[in-house]
C-alpha cells in the first residue's frame, strides 16, 4: 500500500481513522509540536450567534503548563458519518459524535458565565495527516487525560432521548447511602454478590434501601421506563472502548452527558455498582418479567455488552 498524502484520510484500519480533511490541510493549520517537552494543542470553542460552533486550535502549550486548564473528550467515533465544524475559519470534517460531544460539553460548562470552553479533542488537536505527530501524541494520551481540569464523557452517540440520567440522581438523592458504595468498592479485589451471608456491614443498608426504593416504585410506569433507560445507557458502545480505561479511570474528575443531561461520576458510579451488585432481582423475579416485558434487550444481551461494572470499579 502507498503512504497517504498530506490530507489524506487515516486508513479505516488505523486506530485513530479520521475523514478526510483535504481542503482543511491545504492551509497548513498546525504548526509542528516540541516531542521533547510534551507539547498539545488545545481547542478553544465558542458559538457565534445563530449558535454554531467556533473552534479555533492553539499550538504549541506544554502539557505541565496546560495541566489543569482544560476538558478532555472523551467519545466514541461509531460510525463515519461527519459534521462540518469552523477550525481556525476554515470547514473541518469532524466525527458526527464528535462534534455532538463538543456540544455536550459547551453548553454543560461549568461557568456559565464564560462563553467558552477549551477542549482536547483527538481528531482535531493532533494532526491526522502526520503519522509521527500522531504516534508521539497516542504514546503519552493518558497523561493528556490526567492531567486535565476533568474528563468529558459522552456516552450518546446521537441525541438520545432519555430520562436514565435523572433516573440515577432521584435514586441517589433519595438513597443517602448509597454514597459510600464507591468507596467499598475501591478497596475490594472480588465482586461482592447479593448474598445476606457475605454482604458486608457497609453495603447491607444502601443495597436493602435501593431494593425497597425500587420494588416500592414498581407500579409507576414512568419510574420503571427510566429504569429500564438506564439498562440501555449502560449498554451504549463507548463502554466497549479499548481506550476506556486510560481516558477515565485516570481522570481528577469526570462528567458523564447522556441524553441531554449531565451527571458527575460519583453518583453515577455509585448507582450503577448498587444496580449491578443487586442484579439477581433482575434476574429473578418480579423485575425479571417487568424488563422482558417492556425493554428491546434480552438479559443475555444486556450481561454480555455491559462491561460498565468493570469499568466503574476500576474508577473508584
Amino acid at each position: 500500500m502507498q503512504p497517504s498524502n498530506e490530507g489524506d484520510p487515516i486508513p479505516p484500519n488505523d486506530n485513530l481513522y479520521s475523514p478526510a480533511n483535504h481542503d482543511f490541510y491545504k492551509h497548513q493549520p498546525y504548526q509542528p509540536l516540541d516531542r521533547h517537552v510534551q507539547e498539545v494543542r488545545l481547542l478553544r470553542v465558542t458559538k457565534d450567534v445563530d449558535g454554531s460552533l467556533l473552534c479555533t486550535l492553539t499550538d504549541g502549550i506544554p502539557l505541565a503548563e496546560a495541566r489543569d486548564t482544560y476538558t478532555a473528550i472523551s467519545y466514541c467515533a461509531g460510525d463515519p458519518n461527519t459534521r462540518p465544524l469552523l477550525v481556525n475559519g476554515y470547514h473541518f470534517n469532524a466525527f458526527a459524535n464528535l462534534v455532538h460531544a463538543i456540544e455536550e460539553a459547551y453548553n454543560h460548562r461549568t461557568d456559565r458565565s464564560v462563553n467558552k470552553v477549551v477542549l482536547w479533542a483527538n481528531q482535531m488537536v493532533i494532526n491526522q495527516s502526520d503519522a509521527t505527530e500522531r504516534s508521539h501524541q497516542v504514546g503519552f494520551m493518558r497523561a493528556i487525560y490526567s492531567n486535565a481540569q476533568e474528563v468529558a464523557v459522552c456516552l450518546s452517540t446521537t441525541n438520545v432521548d432519555s430520562d436514565a440520567i435523572s433516573w440515577i440522581e432521584r435514586v441517589y438523592e433519595q438513597i443517602p447511602e448509597l454514597e459510600s458504595v464507591p468507596a467499598f468498592f475501591a478497596a475490594q479485589t472480588t465482586f461482592v454478590e447479593r448474598d445476606d451471608d457475605i454482604v458486608p456491614g457497609i453495603l447491607r443498608e444502601p443495597l436493602e434501601r435501593f431494593g425497597s426504593y425500587v420494588h416500592s416504585n414498581l407500579h409507576d410506569g414512568r419510574f420503571v421506563g427510566c429504569w429500564l433507560q438506564v439498562l440501555e445507557m449502560v449498554a451504549q458502545p463507548w463502554w466497549r472502548r479499548a481506550w476506556v480505561l486510560q481516558e477515565y479511570v485516570t481522570a481528577p474528575d469526570a462528567r458523564f452527558f447522556y441524553g441531554g443531561k449531565a451527571i458527575l461520576w460519583k453518583p453515577l458510579t455509585a448507582v450503577l455498582l448498587t444496580l449491578f451488585t443487586t442484579r439477581e432481582w433482575i434476574l429473578n423475579g418480579t423485575l425479571y418479567d417487568t424488563y422482558q416485558r417492556f425493554s428491546p434487550l434480552r438479559l443475555t444481551e444486556l450481561e454480555r455488552k455491559t462491561p460498565s461494572l468493570t469499568v466503574c470499579r476500576r474508577a473508584v
